[in-house]
């Protein structure tokens, strides 16, 4: 029987790269399964059999691809009647990583963190550690891993009752419609930016009217990529003629409005603002003074409800 949790430091590998595992025998049973909290490209839900490594960060994989900014870094692994939550904490300051290496074997769980050159492996070693928790009786992997992070992580911990009512009310967001559209009339073939072209306020106001014929109660509504320009904050007047107009609508209904915004695009932004590779041009120089302003101006104009802004 392993102990309640488990707590252990990273050692340093290969100068950049922060390692550390925890043994079938630490754990108390020998791995049989492993589950992302993070579904795979081909929507997995489900454990995998070991020996399997998860690669779990910032950016989408195969086995991890539903891109959360950043998902669980923590995995479960499931015995033949046992279960532990396997995660990664650091302290406030010092989550200076994109990608985690979670592998599980019979042998027990390792875990390889890729600091890819930037920080300082000794400094953020003493700010990290790898903890395994005990699973309860016929508790489920979404609320041993809820019950994981809250340990690790409980200053995130959120009073229920002051979460505001909007908050527990569904999401809509329109990409989802975007790109159900750009199937229906353009085929399954094709690039998915092909879905920019129907963020649209008219489509919009569409699929949320059917939503309301529906009773859904919506909290808050996502306009998707394609209101603007990627690197440009301003809206497309042709596909969104009365931005404000839609936005002050949706706020006398009780609901908040997200736009999504790319801060890496450089649609739209000046040579001069952007880093090149040679004369590839890479991302946005987030340095660049006349680019923070220009972000600034934007941020204003997006939030402030004066006249002329989108409130």
């Amino acid at each position: 029987m392993g102990s309640e949790c488990i707590k252990k430091k990273c050692s340093i590998k290969g100068g950049e790269t922060l390692v550390t595992e925890a043994t079938s025998e630490e754990i108390g049973f020998v791995p049989e399964e492993v589950w992302s909290p993070s579904p795979s490209v081909e929507h997995r839900i489900s454990p995998y059999r070991v020996p399997k490594e998860l690669k779990i960060g910032i950016r989408g994989c195969k086995a991890s691809g539903a891109k959360f900014s950043p998902p669980p870094f923590a995995i479960i692994v499931h015995g033949r009647d046992r279960k532990v939550f396997a995660g990664i904490r650091a302290r406030p300051g010092w989550h200076l990583w994109n990608t985690a290496y979670f592998r599980v074997t019979r042998k027990g769980i390792s875990i390889k963190i890729d600091l890819e050159g930037h920080s300082s492996p000794e400094k953020v070693s003493r700010y990290v550690d790898f903890y395994v928790l005990q699973g309860n009786k016929n508790e489920s992997n979404h609320e041993l891993l809820a019950r994981g992070l809250r340990q690790l992580y409980p200053s995130t911990n959120h009073p229920h009752d002051k979460i505001p009512a909007w908050w527990l009310k569904p999401i809509y967001c329109g990409y989802g419609d975007q790109v159900g559209v750009s199937y229906e009339i353009e085929g399954p073939d094709g690039p998915e930016a092909r879905a920019l072209a129907y963020c649209t306020q008219g489509l919009y106001e569409r699929w949320i009217r059917i939503l309301d014929e529906e009773d859904v109660p919506i909290g808050t509504i996502i306009i998707d990529a394609g209101w603007s320009l990627g690197g440009v904050w301003r809206p497309n007047k042709i596909q969104w003629p009365d931005l404000r107009g839609f936005i002050d609508r949706q706020h006398k209904k009780g609901r908040k409005v997200l736009l999504w915004i790319a801060t890496w695009f450089t649609e739209g932004i000046p040579d001069e603002w952007c880093i090149f590779c040679g004369k590839q041009k890479l991302v946005v120089d987030p340095e660049n003074s006349k680019y923070i302003s220009f972000i600034k101006d934007n941020v204003r104009k997006l939030l402030s409800d004066a006249e002329g802004c989108y409130n």
